[in-house]
């Protein structure tokens, strides 16, 4: 029934969270919550309550100079761990500083998200992989994947994106040299 005193005393949660580096997840609290209070998770309140906190920690980010683009974009994956949305996003800003290198990544990482998005993740039959750029992309991702997974697991933001650069050339690579949406 107060609706700025609500979002002042998230607005302190937020705070302590980050000031404390308490890493919690607010999606497993809220349903912790809702089984608290009254035994049963009530989805379209639980949805309310998720819309609620999005917005109080875009408005948190904001408020503290990051880009609505960043904020949207980390938001919408992070949303439930503020410690690790506030990294991601600092990292995020440091990074695009070099705004070339900031486009590049994001088209590069964009184009094959784009072309995963309606595959189901499994295992990759590399006899598949016919084309030179094909093999190269391939075993670059291999390659980094045991660092870049060490940064993500670490929260070395800034790191990650420096290793997922490296994939840069072999993507644009392989979406100059082969056809695509082939058998």
């Amino acid at each position: 029934r107060d609706p700025l005193g609500l979002r002042q005393a998230f607005n302190g949660l937020i705070r302590i969270i980050l000031d404390f580096e308490i890493d919690i997840s607010l999606e497993e609290l809220i349903d912790r919550s809702f089984r608290e209070y009254s035994g049963k998770v009530d989805e379209n309140l639980k949805s309310e309550v998720v819309d609620f906190i999005r917005d109080r920690i875009e408005s948190y980010f904001q408020n503290e100079g990051i880009r609505y683009d960043i904020a949207n974009a980390v938001i919408s994956e992070k949303w439930y761990n503020i410690l690790v949305a506030d990294k991601v996003s600092k990292a995020m800003m440091e990074f695009r500083k070099d705004e070339d290198e900031f486009e590049r990544l994001v088209t590069g990482q964009k184009r094959v998200s784009n072309i995963l998005e309606d595959v189901d993740s499994g295992e990759i039959d590399t006899e598949k992989l016919i084309k030179k750029e094909e093999k190269e992309l391939y075993e670059k991702a291999l390659e980094i994947e045991p660092e870049y997974n060490k940064c993500i697991e670490e929260r070395k933001f800034m790191e990650a994106l420096h290793i997922l650069r490296e994939l840069r050339p072999f993507i644009d690579s392989l979406f100059d040299n082969v056809m695509i949406m082939i058998e």
